[in-house]
């Protein structure tokens, strides 16, 4: 089986690259790293074989900037791009921050940020590989996932699933709530990319009742006396019941003015934490060649207890992706909550959209789980992210600052039409080298 990562520069790379080749079943033989900076390549690309070569010699792994040659030949591609790096995702953040309001790379205007410039180069990489990899499935990670998959379903003929954790680290933290090993808990997801919702939870293959799933989710968090990943206040659980947010309650929904509070206490956004921990990442990939010691050398990731602990691999989206990669690959059947295309999945939303809902994943084949109609109160911010999300793919891709603003102006987060155009406008001067279809324009 041939590989090809796409944006392979990135930090996440070795550990994905490193358990995919672990990874029971998969056996690559040939792996392509692919990114248009030769320097970040030779970096990361050379700590990838210096970590191979002991274990899998009988792995081929190739180094290359030219995407067409990375694209022939190849069975499935991997994309992982950010456009202007970690330091572009500053502005991102920090501009919101400074109006008061809360975002990150994919939720609130960070995500809108970022949209702009990840969803042309994404769409081109698409166009190509279906071009020149018809038969292969794009598993995409670039954020934010939900708007870059659907630009790329409505722009290209690419057969192409994104991923993201949401629907899967929250299994480890359900299991452990039920005190049950993690194989024998399932979930009914349903939603949009960082939106996403618990339909149901699953024990040995039969529904927990639902008022005892919500009693037992208040019980735990009584226990942590705090928000730990999904969960949330007690009186949450015990008066809202159901359905339950299954991650980013907080800050995709009622809780995003506490987090600016906690920003502020802080003094500075997540993603000038994620440059330092950037730098540190890279210098470690100079010199070492161990996976566990890039680990333990950036203790400030996300990721890094999960990684340490190998419970569940390494953390992230790379169990999911792996999984897939394996489920498309081998026909070992899996249940994955994936961004797809809707195709009347959720009846409330059109057909041509995104959604992140639970699927049955088998060789070359996704089977998204009907959900129906959503309940009143899900159904009203699916609707309006989901609005958003459809106008700010339309933003990306033909630079219409109409488009732009009213993408921003409904955003839930951001308040109001005064808010949104300062945010737009700030955003188009700070990243204007990385907007091609955006210079020279009216305003």
């Amino acid at each position: 089986m041939k590989v090809t990562v796409i944006g392979a520069g990135s930090t996440y790379t070795p550990e994905l690259v490193y358990e995919m080749c672990k990874w029971p079943g998969l056996k690559p033989t040939e792996i392509r790293l692919m990114d248009i900076d030769p320097k970040r390549l030779e970096l990361v690309g050379g700590f990838i074989q210096r970590v191979l070569a002991p274990e899998f010699p009988e792995v081929n792994v190739i180094l290359t900037d030219d995407r067409k040659a990375s694209l022939l030949g190849t069975d499935f591609v991997i994309t992982s791009i950010r456009p202007g790096g970690n330091k572009q995702r500053v502005f991102d953040e920090r501009i919101p921050y400074e109006l008061d309001l809360f975002s990150s790379e994919t939720i609130g205007p960070g995500g809108f940020a970022f949209a702009l410039r990840a969803v042309p180069p994404m769409v081109e990489i698409a166009k190509d590989i279906a071009e020149y990899a018809p038969d292969a499935w794009l598993i995409n990670t670039t954020n934010p996932a939900g708007i870059i998959t659907e630009a790329i379903l409505k722009n290209t003929k690419a057969k192409v699933v994104g991923m993201c954790h949401g629907g899967l680290t929250i299994l480890p933290h359900i299991a452990a709530t039920f005190g049950v090993d993690m194989s024998r808990i399932g979930v009914r997801y349903a939603g949009l990319n960082h939106l996403g919702w618990i339909m149901g939870v699953f024990l040995d293959g039969k529904e927990i009742p639902r008022d005892e799933v919500a009693e037992k989710f208040a019980s735990e968090a009584e226990r942590l006396q705090r928000d730990v990943e999904f969960i949330g206040e007690p009186d949450l659980f015990r008066t809202w019941r159901w359905p339950l947010w299954s991650q980013d309650y907080r800050a995709f929904t009622f809780g995003w003015r506490e987090i600016i509070e906690e920003t502020r206490a802080k003094g500075r956004v997540r993603a000038e934490d994620v440059v330092d921990i950037e730098v540190a990442m890279l210098d470690y990939m100079s010199k070492g060649s161990s996976i566990m010691g890039l680990v333990e050398a950036t203790p400030g990731r996300g990721g890094s207890k999960i990684e340490q602990t190998r419970v569940f691999g390494p953390g992230g989206y790379a169990p999911g992706v792996l999984t897939c990669l394996n489920s498309l690959a081998n026909d070992k059947w899996s249940v994955l909550a994936v961004n797809i295309q809707n195709n009347g999945t959720i009846s409330d939303l059109p057909d041509d959209v995104a959604v992140e809902v639970s699927s049955l994943v088998r060789r070359d084949t996704i089977w998204p789980f009907n959900v129906g109609h959503l309940p009143p109160e899900m159904r009203g911010l699916v609707q309006v992210y989901k609005a958003y999300e459809e106008l700010t793919v339309k933003a990306a891709m033909t630079g219409s600052y109409e488009a732009g603003l009213k993408a921003l102006a409904i955003h839930p987060m951001v308040g109001g039409y005064k808010t949104a155009k300062t945010l737009l406008d700030r955003y188009l001067e700070a990243h204007k080298d990385f907007l091609p279809l955006w210079s020279d324009r009216d305003r």
